[in-house]
């Protein structure tokens, strides 16, 4: 009998591990991704249930009050590129950029560009990269990173009042984000575009914020506390928790949802349709391009994909779409693509399948005619 409910036990455990999922590196983003979003700023009738496995959470009723997206673009050329040497990804959220190198298992932020803003404008290079998303990534996985930011600016801006009566040079304001990514709970999301096998991250954040001023003969003195009238809620410094789930069906993340001081939440952003990623142990090698570098054709070869139905989308490294076809590919035969009245430069072909799912990628790089 004991050796009975042995075997019991190891079924169902055998059975929990198999229903757990490795999110792995499809996740990532890269040149040309868009990825649109919902927001419902209500926060209502959201359940975020307990850290644990085999959960499930759902979001199909919540409200749809405005769309949002992020869109990613090659870091070549995008203004405030020379600043970050390493960068080969680039998104632009509110005239901020936003630069990342994109590794085979990782997602790491470089720092950030604004030539808009008057006061904290220009390059801001994180001291080391932070890791946002690390793959592969499983359950009860744990990851941290560390950011230091500082931005200086005229003292001519800020009253004696806040510097005792002393000249200050300049103001410098130093930001210290200490970020903990726990993997707290694994499941199911049900979403109105899908239901989705998911990760689910649990994201605190200590933010710390200190203002410096410059005084001649002095030095940098601590002016935190007297600021903080002056600069208002942009001196918040505090603890922050956020929830993000992440699933190998689509790329970037499924949901995120903001919660307060009490863990009761205050608004999600949820995935307004999928962005398949591809399996690359099974789809990568189905096709194979004749030569990265092509001038009047582009010549792939279906290679072993039994699917037969494709689109295929040939764009610049902005996203822009340059050439676009949905053709009929049997396995074994090869498609030329006319690539004559494209202008020299890097270019990145894709192929989907009819659900459109994108089972394969490269880059091609356009010589002279």
């Amino acid at each position: 009998m004991k050796y009975l409910n042995l075997l019991v036990i190891l079924s169902f455990s055998n059975f929990a591990l198999k229903a757990q999922i490795t999110v792995g590196s499809g996740i990532l983003p890269s040149a040309g991704d868009k990825y649109y979003y919902y927001l419902d700023t209500s926060g209502a009738g959201i359940n975020l249930g307990s850290a644990s496995g085999s959960q499930s959470w759902d979001f199909s009723n919540v409200l749809n009050q405005r769309a949002i997206s992020d869109s990613y673009v090659s870091a070549s050329g995008v203004p405030g590129s020379n600043f970050f040497p390493t960068a080969n990804l680039a998104s632009v959220n509110q005239g901020t950029t936003l630069f990342y190198r994109v590794t085979n298992k990782n997602l790491e932020l470089l720092g950030t560009y604004s030539a808009m803003n008057p006061f904290f404008g220009g390059p801001n290079v994180f001291d080391k990269p932070a890791v946002i998303i690390r793959t592969p990534m499983d359950y009860q996985d744990q990851f941290d990173y560390t950011v230091n930011q500082a931005f200086q600016i005229s003292g001519s801006i800020i009253p004696d009042s806040l510097t005792m009566g002393l000249t200050v040079d300049s103001i410098r304001i130093k930001i210290k984000r200490d970020v903990l990514n726990t993997v707290d709970a694994w499941g199911k999301a049900n979403l109105k575009s899908s239901t989705y096998d998911v990760l689910r991250l649990k994201i605190v954040t200590k933010n710390t914020i200190t203002v410096e001023a410059k005084v001649a003969i002095i030095g940098w003195i601590d002016i935190t506390s007297l600021a903080s009238g002056f600069f208002g809620g942009f001196l918040n410094s505090g603890v922050s928790t956020q929830y993000v789930f992440v699933s190998n069906q689509s790329k970037g993340y499924i949901a995120t949802v903001d919660v307060d001081s009490t863990g009761s939440p205050t608004q999600i952003s949820y995935k307004a349709e999928n962005v398949s990623t591809f399996n690359p142990d099974r789809d990568f090698n189905s096709f194979s391009l004749k030569s990265n570098l092509v001038s009047n054709l582009i010549e792939v070869e279906n290679i072993s994909s039994s699917e037969h139905q494709f689109d295929v989308d040939i764009t610049n490294l902005q996203g822009t779409s340059m050439i676009k076809s949905r053709l009929y590919w049997p396995e074994g035969t090869t498609e030329v693509f006319q690539s004559d009245k494209l202008i020299p430069g890097q270019y990145n072909i894709s192929i989907r399948n009819k659900t459109g799912q994108l089972i394969w990628q490269r880059a091609i790089l356009k010589i002279t005619n």
